[in-house]
């Protein structure tokens, strides 16, 4: 028989309150499904038998995964947790160790990267950064009844004490990776979100490089990734897309590079590319303001782009130079000109609670984003995430008021209060700025028009819900922010 890894990609909720069951998101997990293609790459599957779990598309509770699990029977349990899972990783390690006390727990993803010692002693190893090559080799040595600690990029603990060991280089060919074993996902239950027609209701997510060379301050993929960006030959990126377009039917594709258009040329080179196929796909990217252009989004919009995603953070020039944002609130106005020229739908992100941020700067922000009019604004407060140097600069300044991880998630209440900002003024601002954007009486008919043009009603009413979700006051948290 051969040994059996199970690889669980963890529940969340995406929103909270009182309708948040009928507003539930799922994403095809990239994480998980890459480590599986890879390990299915090295190992004969005489040798490793290996298993996977979407427990958040399946809403399963910690029982339900547990149950799971067991069912499997694994010899290694290998969880992808960001900072809301972690809470959930460790009672779910914990859960599992009592009744299978000889199994060996992973874990790896934004969090352990920037945390190691977080899940420490619980789990026997901690992957730090890039996941692939070295949970393979902590698999060979288990197979090979070897020493976990000769193993690079991990930490551990023993004896009480806990270690790293020597850090792992980066895979500089991510050409030499196999494409996400998505045979493993129930693939019928991804959704997407977006109230566009599309060919099939198939959706998946995909990614063509890793890395940012940006430094914001209130980012974490550093963390995972690094600053250099590494990128995959175009030809891979279009056969992936071969196979998700003939082989899954899948007709609606996000891009979750960190930043997708970072490189001029070699996005028209993907565009042409995909223009050539002329296949009847839709797909979405993240973009910064200061990389896009006339003729870029005009030729992204040809190969079936619907959608940029753009981070603008804050209305105030002041406020962008504290988070590291470099950017000048004119190259926002232009970028959002030129997507509308273009025909390109917007998603603008902006937060609160930024250090150096007051009411007034606030306001600034969300007199921006009625002016920019992209077609969805996102409101979100902060989170300083353990790692980022808002976290450590808002911890030494004791503005963080709960390490409870199951709090950090974009639309719970704030976990911090500044000597500007209070708690309940950022969620009064936030709530502010959700009903002064969108509760106007052309973008509500707009939003209507739009999703019964496109036949998405259920979607446009689960954005509803959601909307409901984040503007309406809803029960207190589990953990109350103390001062």
């Amino acid at each position: 028989m051969p040994a059996k890894i199970c690889l669980v990609d963890l529940p969340y909720n995406h929103v909270e309150g009182r309708f948040a069951k009928k507003a539930v998101y799922t994403e095809p997990p990239l994480g998980v499904t890459y480590l599986a293609a890879y390990l299915r790459q090295k190992f004969d599957r005489r040798d490793l038998d290996v298993a996977l779990l979407d427990a958040a598309v399946l809403q399963m509770d910690l029982d339900a995964v547990l149950d799971y699990i067991v069912s499997e029977n694994p010899q290694i349990l290998g969880l992808s947790t960001v900072t809301l899972t972690a809470v959930f990783a460790r009672k779910l390690i914990e859960g599992i160790k009592a009744r299978r006390p000889e199994l060996r727990a992973v874990v790896g993803g934004h969090h352990p990267s920037a945390v190691p010692e977080d899940l420490l002693p619980t789990a026997d190893a901690v992957v730090i950064g890039e996941g692939e090559a070295t949970l393979a080799e902590l698999v060979e040595a288990y197979l090979g009844g070897s020493d976990w600690s000769q193993v690079p990029g991990i930490a551990y603990s023993r004896d009480g004490q806990n270690f790293r060991t020597a850090p792992r280089g980066y895979i500089q060919d991510l050409d030499t990776l196999p494409f996400p074993a998505r045979d493993l996902l129930p693939m019928h239950k991804y959704f997407h979100q977006y109230p566009y027609r599309t060919r099939t209701k198939y959706y998946a997510t995909m990614v063509t490089s890793r890395g940012c060379p940006y430094n914001c301050a209130f980012c974490g993929v550093k963390n995972l990734w690094s600053r250099k960006v590494r990128y995959r030959g175009v030809e891979s990126c279009l056969a992936e897309i071969d196979e998700l377009y003939n082989r899954y039917q899948v007709s609606c594709i996000a891009l979750y590079d960190d930043l997708f258009t970072v490189d001029r040329k070699r996005v028209m080179e993907f565009c042409h590319g995909l223009i050539e196929r002329n296949y009847d796909l839709k797909w979405g990217c993240f973009a910064r303001c200061n990389t896009i252009d006339r003729e870029l989004l005009q030729t992204m919009k040809k190969a079936g782009c619907m959608e940029l995603q753009i981070g603008v953070e804050s209305g105030d020039e002041d406020v962008l130079k504290r988070i590291n944002k470099d950017l000048k609130i004119e190259t926002v106005r232009q970028a959002f000109r030129l997507t509308k020229e273009a025909g390109l739908n917007s998603k603008a992100f902006f937060m609160i609670g930024n250090p150096g941020e007051t009411p007034q700067t606030i306001q600034r922000t969300i007199e921006l984003a009625k002016e920019l009019e992209p077609t969805y604004a996102m409101f979100s407060v902060l989170i300083p995430f353990p790692g980022i140097p808002t976290f450590d600069e808002y911890k030494a300044k004791g503005f963080i008021k709960t390490f409870d991880w199951s709090r950090y998630n974009w639309y719970s209440d704030p976990v911090f209060e500044t000597d500007t900002l209070t708690a309940a003024e950022m969620v009064a601002l936030r709530r502010q700025a959700e009903v002064q954007f969108y509760l106007r009486p052309g973008r509500v008919l707009k939003h209507l028009y739009d999703g019964i043009r496109a036949g998405k009603l259920k979607t446009l009413q689960r954005n509803f819900f959601a909307w409901l979700s984040i503007v309406l006051p809803h029960a207190p948290a589990r953990t109350r922010i103390e001062r």
